[in-house]
C-alpha cells in the first residue's frame, strides 16, 4: 500500500489528477495505476511525498521483484528512483506480538534499499460510531 501526501497546493492539485486518473482506469469504487502510469505522468508527483506501507508481521511484501511483473509497490527501489529524497518507508508499530520482528524486518529493509524509516500510526476505531464512518 502506498501514502501519497501533497506538500503544496499544486501538489493536491496534481493529486486529484493522479487519483482521477486511478478511478477512471477501475471498476466504481476502485484504483488503478500501473507502474508505466506514474513514470509518464511522474510530475504530477514533483509536489508530493511517499510512505510505503508493507505488509504486517514479520513478512514483508518488498522483495526485488521488479522483473518478474509484481505490482509496483512491491519495488521500493522504483519509488527510491521514482521520487529521490521523497520516500519513506512507513513504520507502524502497533503494540503486537510481532513488533520486534516487524521493526526488524523494516530496518533490514530500509539498510538494504536506502530508503529510511518513518514512524506512522494507523487510526483504529474503539466505538460502533466511529467504526460506521470509516466503513461508508
Amino acid at each position: 500500500m502506498l501514502v501519497l501526501l501533497a506538500t503544496s497546493r499544486a501538489g493536491y492539485g496534481n493529486l486529484s489528477q493522479l487519483v482521477t486518473l486511478a478511478r477512471r482506469q477501475a471498476s466504481k469504487g476502485s484504483y488503478r495505476l500501473t507502474r508505466a502510469d506514474l513514470e509518464q505522468h511522474r510530475h504530477w508527483l514533483e509536489d508530493t511525498l511517499v510512505l510505503i506501507k508493507p505488509k504486517s508481521g514479520s513478512e514483508s511484501n518488498f522483495f526485488h521483484l521488479a522483473s518478474t511483473g509484481q505490482k509496483f509497490d512491491s519495488d521500493p527501489d522504483f519509488f527510491r528512483q521514482l521520487m529521490p529524497g521523497r520516500c519513506w518507508i512507513a513504520c507502524e508499530l502497533n503494540r503486537g506480538a510481532d513488533d520486534a520482528a516487524h521493526l526488524a524486518a523494516l530496518r533490514e529493509l530500509s539498510a538494504r534499499t536506502g530508503i529510511p524509516l518513518a514512524a506512522a500510526a494507523t487510526c483504529t476505531c474503539t466505538c460502533a460510531a466511529a467504526r460506521s464512518c470509516r466503513t461508508r
